[in-house]
């Protein structure tokens, strides 16, 4: 029976480790990406608020309803494109920086001989991770908000254009944060 313990030991340990590494590479969000994530895709959409009442002179009052809902709406899209985005750019940067990475570690250990393997392959992944979760929550947001406004400005100004103003909000908003969506989702 003890023979079987340090396998069941092993086994769980393997799982534990195997776990760590779906939690931080797949497409869940950290407490703090979620928080930016939704936090900015709320305020992108609230942008194309001021091109329909200064330029399409929609009365806010009036319209605060459908504006609203919209706003929500639009906001949900592209924040589920943030986490599309992310989610895909997060694996090409770890690729990339792979190699830096292991060799600033090593070089760290080298320094501290304190550290057992076990220790250094979990400093590697962190120091990976957190890198890696960096930069593609930046580009995420980067590169989705550019996208999105461009398509309000074309959407408004020249695919709705002969419109009423509350149709036209309504087609942009939906059309360009639905797009959006679609484009996030690809995996190239």
């Amino acid at each position: 029976m003890s023979a079987q313990s340090p396998k069941k030991n092993q086994s769980a340990d393997n799982q534990d480790e195997i776990d760590v590494l779906l939690n931080d590479f797949g497409r869940n969000l950290s407490g703090v990406s979620g928080v930016v994530f939704y936090g900015m895709a709320l305020i992108v959409a609230t942008i194309p608020l001021w091109l329909y009442w200064r330029i399409h002179m929609m009365d806010p009052m009036a319209n605060y309803i459908p504006w609203t809902v919209m706003c929500l709406v639009s906001a949900f899209l592209i924040a589920k494109a943030y986490t599309n985005t992310k989610f895909v750019i997060k694996h090409r940067v770890a690729q990339k920086i792979e190699r830096a990475v292991t060799k600033e570690v090593n070089k760290m250990c080298e320094d501290n001989k304190n550290y057992s393997k076990k220790e250094k392959e979990n400093l590697l992944h962190w120091k990976k991770n957190e890198i890696c979760e960096a930069q593609a929550v930046s580009f995420s947001l980067f590169y989705n908000n550019i996208i999105y406004l461009t398509l309000i400005l074309v959407f408004s100004f020249f695919i709705f254009k002969n419109l009423a103003p509350m149709y036209n909000y309504v087609g942009t908003t939906i059309s360009s944060s639905g797009l959006l969506f679609l484009l996030s989702t690809s995996s190239k």
